[in-house]
């Protein structure tokens, strides 16, 4: 079973950030701190739908949040209110220490409080 089948399976087939359900073939490989900013290997792996990943694109953890934080206050979309409200928890879980693949693997464990540590491109 490939990386991928494995983060599709740990993630319960759903979207990381919004919690949807959906098929392997339509998630998107995503990088929870971006790699446009030195974001990189296994431990920042996850898959989500499209709608997150475009959604995030290159922003960090905290710029995600007030991103969808915004959307959230200006929309009446039912549909919408409760992605960005599931999407706002994984971040505030993310923010508060979540670790990704807890017990999934001894190289894949993600700690906000890592994030520091991680090398930034300027």
């Amino acid at each position: 079973m490939g990386t991928y089948n494995k983060i599709y399976k740990h993630q319960n087939k759903s979207c990381f950030y919004c919690g949807e359900t959906t098929n392997l073939e339509d998630m998107e490989k995503e990088h929870v701190f971006p790699r446009s900013k030195g974001g990189r290997g296994i431990k920042n792996k996850v898959l989500s739908c499209s709608y997150c990943n475009r959604l995030k694109d290159n922003l960090t953890i905290e710029e995600f949040k007030i991103k969808s934080e915004e959307l959230l206050k200006n929309t009446t979309d039912k549909e919408l209110i409760s992605k960005h409200t599931n999407i706002i928890e994984t971040l505030n879980k993310l923010l508060g220490g979540l670790e990704i693949r807890k017990n999934w693997h001894k190289k894949a464990t993600y700690k906000i409080e890592n994030i520091n540590k991680i090398p930034v491109k300027i």
